[in-house]
């Protein structure tokens, strides 16, 4: 059997020590993430490529929109932008106002929630103040605006909650929402991922865990001292 190396020992003893979980990122469905579902009134124009205007407030599959604006599907023509949307063919294109998609996931304790989005700032078009949030219920657990791209170019926006024991917002939905206040806010390729962890984040360790974890790293010292000295 091959031996561990005293790097690995290491990490092994903190995983141990430490209870550090080390699942992976759980991905939550949303509908029409990438508004590759094009719904709708279909126009074109040729300056601008073609886009679908969203109708009332249900226009954009799987969302649902608040506002005075337009907003819908859009495949933006060449030149808009230097290089292809993030993901699929079309992006989401908002003229103020928001949209909101409630989601089938419950806030659960000892959970971390990130959200991305991929925002765009179009060449022709100055770029409009938004934000995106993170939801629960009512409630927003995290919200940000402060992702400005490159002109011509995507970036990524991305959100973190943890929901603890105790949490006001455990039992509760969570959602998404996207709110431009100007002309064309661009997005594309929403995601949302769940994160178990077994202990709060930033937890400080007990007392018996720190002399524990460090009557491990005494002994692994003397191990490392023992295996260096042999011939």
């Amino acid at each position: 059997m091959k031996k561990l190396s005293l790097k690995s020992s290491a990490v092994l003893l903190l995983i141990m020590l430490l209870g550090v979980s080390v699942a992976s990122a759980t991905p939550i469905t949303i509908l029409n993430a990438s508004f590759e579902q094009v719904s709708g009134t279909y126009g074109t124009n040729l300056v601008n490529g073609h886009w679908t205007v969203g109708e009332g407030s249900t226009g954009l599959a799987g969302w649902t929109y608040s506002g005075d604006g337009m907003y819908g599907n859009w495949a933006p023509a060449g030149g808009l932008y230097t290089a292809s949307v993030p993901d699929g063919s079309y992006i989401g294109a908002l003229h103020a106002g928001s949209l909101i998609q409630m989601l089938d996931w419950v806030v659960s304790a000892n959970n971390l929630f990130t959200l991305s989005i991929d925002i765009g700032n179009r060449t022709d078009m100055a770029f409009p103040e938004y934000s995106v949030q993170l939801l629960a219920g009512n409630a927003v657990l995290a919200s940000s605006g402060a992702v400005a791209p490159a002109e011509g170019l995507f970036s990524t926006l991305t959100l973190s909650y943890t929901a603890l024991d105790g949490d006001a917002n455990l039992g509760q939905y969570l959602g998404i929402q996207i709110v431009s206040q100007g002309p064309h806010l661009n997005f594309d390729n929403v995601r949302l991922t769940n994160d178990s962890i077994e202990r709060p984040v930033n937890a400080v360790p007990e007392p018996s865990t720190l002399i524990l974890l460090g009557a491990g790293m005494l002994c692994l010292a003397g191990y490392g001292r023992k295996h260096f000295k042999k011939p």
